[in-house]
């Protein structure tokens, strides 16, 4: 089973202190580790369950989900794109990492209707930060 992993830090953080003066409302390590955990437990009869990360913060996503079994950085290369914007399979990459997100079983995402789309596309389970449903449509809960 692949989860697609949604990790939207950099403008998002700058949002959410503006609007609240803090990041206590902003989703961290222990977040994901929890969800992740959830996942392995839904799915353990389904066989291995095999995360793909996409982030907008690789930096992030290296130094606290990096280096684990079975996760997997998805948009390692998408920074690296040349002067056109694309890298080096001719995929923009957003539209790599998007690519990757619905072609997964189950998503696991953050902020923001790129994470939203792709886990309506992909289907299967999605797990949201607590709080976040409450701005979001019923397909996604």
């Amino acid at each position: 089973m692949y989860v697609g992993v949604h990790v939207r830090r950099t403008d998002y953080e700058h949002y959410l202190k503006g609007r609240s003066g803090s990041k206590s409302s902003y989703v961290n390590k222990s977040f994901f580790d929890r969800a992740m955990q959830e996942f392995r437990t839904r799915l353990k009869r389904d066989g291995e369950v095999v995360f793909i990360v996409v982030s907008d913060d690789l930096e992030w996503v290296v130094k606290n989900l990096g280096n684990r079994h079975n996760i997997h950085i998805g948009s390692r290369k998408s920074g690296k794109s040349g002067k056109s914007g694309k890298t080096e399979d001719g995929l923009h990459g957003a539209a790599r990492d998007f690519a990757l997100l619905t072609l997964c079983n189950h998503t696991l995402l953050t902020y923001g209707t790129f994470g939203q789309w792709a886990a309506l596309l992909a289907g299967g389970n999605t797990i949201l930060p607590r709080g976040y449903e409450q701005k979001t449509t019923k397909e996604l809960r």
